[in-house]
């Protein structure tokens, strides 16, 4: 398949995430709640933009300090033109649909720190950096994939 589910991609996300086994499952059933079974899913490229954003998530923190520090919820609007002030990229809009389905955790159609920035922090500290700046082929997204999905 050229592409991955949209539970398959939220499961990659939180893959080097520490949240406890409950609210992983709760993560993971908010996606299946709001997706369609029509949805085309996640590419390659679009995960391979999404893994430069990964990347450079410091840089994002900072660019949406004024929102968390005033607790101000990040709209999908604001979150695409922050992610593209930090890595000169939009993403596309089927990634931010996805991510506000993810971490959207009270369904209000805004991200606060608590809902996506500590999670994802989380990540750049178990070491996902490395991981991320290795070349991608398609051959070791699918194996990542099946991984991931005979795991559960």
């Amino acid at each position: 398949m050229p592409t991955i589910s949209p539970v398959d991609f939220a499961r990659l996300i939180l893959r080097y995430t520490i949240v406890n086994t409950d609210d992983y499952y709760k993560y993971i059933q908010r996606v299946q709640e709001r997706s369609r079974s029509d949805e085309k899913g996640v590419s390659l490229e679009q995960w391979a933009k999404f893994s430069i954003f990964l990347n450079n998530l410091e840089e994002f923190t900072t660019a949406v300090r004024l929102y968390t520090n005033a607790d101000i919820p990040v709209s999908p609007e604001e979150f695409t033109r922050a992610v593209e002030s930090t890595i000169g990229q939009r993403l596309d809009p089927v990634i931010v649909n996805l991510i506000f389905r993810i971490f959207d955790a009270n369904n209000d159609g805004t991200l606060s720190y608590s809902e996506f920035l500590a999670v994802m922090n989380d990540r750049l500290h178990r070491g996902l950096r490395g991981r991320l700046e290795k070349q991608y082929t398609w051959k070791a997204f699918k194996s990542c994939v099946v991984n991931e999905i005979t795991r559960f």
